[in-house]
């Protein structure tokens, strides 16, 4: 998938897709840090950062060139390390906020730093030239350096057809954190042909040579748990790989967060080299995972080899895990019950975990794709939320029909829907992989259209149903798009005392069946006013809800679509959601299908 970090600040000011008018509503910015007053301790990382508190974005402007600092923005809360300052000197910088159509108010706060005359500087890193004393250059005093903690070079055995890295067991693991590994993977496969690091494509010193490992557009390969020496914060982490670092991500966490490595690889693609990424942990940790992520697509797929984790005199790229993401994947975590989109509805289920994806539209700018709100123990979602509009829609992206984890969720947590589900024998259910926000709501890119082939975004659906009533409301909810958005929300819910016959993933694991299923809509009445939802009157808006029965055989509803049609107040009371808070309660309390003109 294409990599869309980066532009997710704008998003998180603004709430805005290309082309789609409803913006969420005019706030103000809020702004604090922690300390003010720094004294610059070379030795102890953790002492030289400055917490931040924001609800918006931010710039970071040192008084001094000398200064150096891991940042220049950020977007909420977050943190600012000193990297460097010269012995014997006092600057300052200065955190603001950006004033945009959302948060249009500037707040700043002014920190200062400190360095004793005296004062030495473990690490070179990106603190500039010289070895005299106070240069910032000193050597470190880690014990451990040059130490090798991880390395995977994948060992060099026949493989024979596809074997992905789930189920290979001939791992070749060195390393003093080595013993502790294990590995997860969505999708990636271990191979040995001569696109290999040592094949026909060219190789770089060291190369292992024989198994690689091979991720295609949105698959990914993690190594967990690696046993990290005793009080090191400084690391180089190399990559063997046949393609720029622009096609591949690289995180470091503890397997729930997750801080993306700048790393350097300026090798064309098929022609293999050594990439590089120096970082340091704001603090000295026990364990540390590595994850891999394709972020693009090739024909012959994105590949890596000879993983390798050593502790280094450089300091470099701070890294302070606690403030990660929630990812390490496609899209970067957000806090999604702080964002204004009138599509989202109330979250106040602490059972439930609210994860948004976004994408590339068309022009290649990262827009939201979708949200839900994921229900582990049942590992479905009980709601998927999402603006339509052609923006999103027109297109030829066509079915990528690649059923992958999402990585914004625990692999664990989501049934395996590599192939679809299997029923019970005797039964007469036919279950399908029922998209909650279709395919076809997907075409402007195929990283949109990829998204919603998730195993988050499936439940099991009776494929008469799938293929009949629901298509068809589905391709009517379509027609519904306007030059305003329309929003719309569609769920699984599972009423208590029904039984479904059974649903099992590829692994054979039981997975919830849905009783009901339903859509919820909203729009602006005219369609084309261009004001936020929260801006307008209940006269100026329509909703409307369909809800219906999911059937225990395989076989479609009797009746047609617009007989399902209720207001969305009385799904709000079957599901206990609260959907649209920003709307006038009015406006779900009824519906007209004329309005809609269904």
């Amino acid at each position: 998938m294409k990599k869309i970090v980066g532009f997710l600040a704008i998003l998180l000011g603004l709430a805005l897709v290309t082309n789609c008018t409803n913006e969420p509503e005019t706030k103000r910015a809020e702004l604090t840090v922690a300390p003010t007053s720094v004294t610059y301790d070379p030795n102890v990382a953790a002492s030289n950062i400055v917490a931040v508190n924001c609800n918006t974005e931010w710039t970071v402007s040192p008084s001094h060139a000398d200064l150096k600092l891991d940042k220049t923005r950020g977007n909420g809360n977050g943190s600012i390390a000193v990297l460097s300052i010269p012995a014997g000197k006092s600057y300052s910088f200065t955190v603001k906020t950006i004033t945009n159509e959302v948060y249009t108010n500037e707040v700043s706060v002014t920190v200062t730093v400190n360095r004793s005359s005296n004062g030495g500087n473990a690490g070179g890193g990106e603190q500039g030239g010289g070895n005299e004393p106070g240069s910032g250059n000193e050597p470190s005093t880690d014990p451990n350096i040059g130490k090798l903690v991880y390395k995977e070079t994948f060992g060099t055995q026949t493989i024979s057809g596809t074997t992905y890295a789930d189920t290979y067991t001939k791992w070749s693991t060195t390393g003093s954190g080595a013993s502790s590994v294990t590995y997860e993977s969505i999708g990636a496969k271990v191979r040995n042909d001569d696109y290999g690091s040592k094949g026909k494509i060219g190789t770089y010193e060291g190369a292992s040579g024989g198994v690689y490992v091979r991720l295609y557009e949105g698959e990914s390969f993690t190594a967990k748990n690696i046993t990290l020496p005793a009080g090191s914060v400084n690391y180089s982490l190399t990559v063997g790989g046949g393609q720029p670092a622009s096609d591949m991500d690289i995180y470091v966490g503890d397997g729930d967060k997750w801080v993306r490595l700048t790393y350097n690889n300026t090798t064309p693609y098929n022609t293999w080299k050594l990439g590089k990424a120096t970082f340091t942990l704001s603090k000295s940790r026990e364990k540390l995972s590595i994850r891999l992520i394709a972020n693009k697509y090739q024909q012959h797929g994105i590949n890596f080899d000879d993983i390798s984790l050593t502790v280094s005199s450089e300091a470099g790229q701070v890294v302070n895990i606690e403030e990660g993401s929630g990812s390490g994947g496609d899209s970067e975590s957000i806090d999604v019950t702080k964002m204004g989109w009138a599509e989202l509805p109330k979250m106040d289920n602490s059972k439930l975990q609210y994860v948004a994806l976004f994408a590339a539209d068309a022009k290649g700018k990262s827009v939201r794709n979708y949200s839900m709100g994921f229900d582990k123990s049942k590992k479905a979602a009980l709601w998927v939320a999402y603006p339509m509009h052609t923006c999103y829609t027109s297109g030829n992206a066509g079915r990528t029909d690649d059923w992958v984890a999402n990585p914004l969720i625990s692999i664990g947590d989501q049934a395996n829907v590599s192939y679809s589900y299997k029923e019970d024998s005797g039964s007469a259910a036919d279950y399908n992989r029922g998209h909650q926000i279709a395919s076809a709501d997907r075409q402007a890119s195929a990283q949109m259209n990829a998204q919603t082939f998730y195993f988050s975004n499936s439940t099991p659906q009776q494929s008469a149903f799938n293929g009949g009533i629901w298509g068809t409301l589905e391709n009517a909810v379509r027609n519904k798009q306007c030059s305003d958005t329309l929003y719309v929300v569609t769920g699984a819910h599972f009423a208590s005392g029904v039984t479904m016959p059974k649903a099992y993933d590829s692994d054979d694991k039981e997975v919830a069946v849905p009783t009901h299923y339903y859509k919820v809509l909203l729009r602006t009445k005219k369609g084309n006013i261009g004001k936020p939802i929260s801006d307008c009157s209940a006269s100026e808006l329509i909703a409307i809800g369909f809800l219906m029965e999911h059937p225990k055989s395989n076989k479609s509803l009797d009746k047609t679509f617009k007989e399902y049609a209720v207001s969305v107040e009385e799904i709000e009371e079957l599901t206990g959601h609260t959907f649209f808070p920003t709307a006038p309660a009015e406006v779900k309390s009824s519906f007209k299908l004329s309005d809609w003109n269904f």
